[in-house]
């Protein structure tokens, strides 16, 4: 589907392209496309790095050792290691 779009782009780029300069306009565009998919993907990369660390600052609030559930959860565990 994504090829189909680029194909689409291409030909309106040529269309009205003199003939003399379609060299250079296919290396702008291939030079674009190359900057265009590296900018992509790290920022996706950066999106994904700060939700990570996002959700582990959230887990760890929860893992306090203050906190009455951490408490009761790690007696419980302990509880269930000392049975067996």
């Amino acid at each position: 589907m994504l090829e189909q779009f680029e194909k689409l782009g291409d030909i309106a780029a040529y269309l009205y392209t003199p003939v003399a300069m379609r060299e250079a306009v296919v290396g702008l565009l291939s030079l674009l496309r190359n900057e265009g998919g590296s900018v992509g993907t790290s920022l996706a990369q950066t999106m994904q790095e700060r939700r990570d660390q996002f959700h582990s600052l959230r887990l760890g609030e929860l893992l306090d050792p203050f906190n009455a559930t951490t408490l009761r959860r790690r007696e419980g565990c302990a509880d269930r290691i000392r049975v067996r």
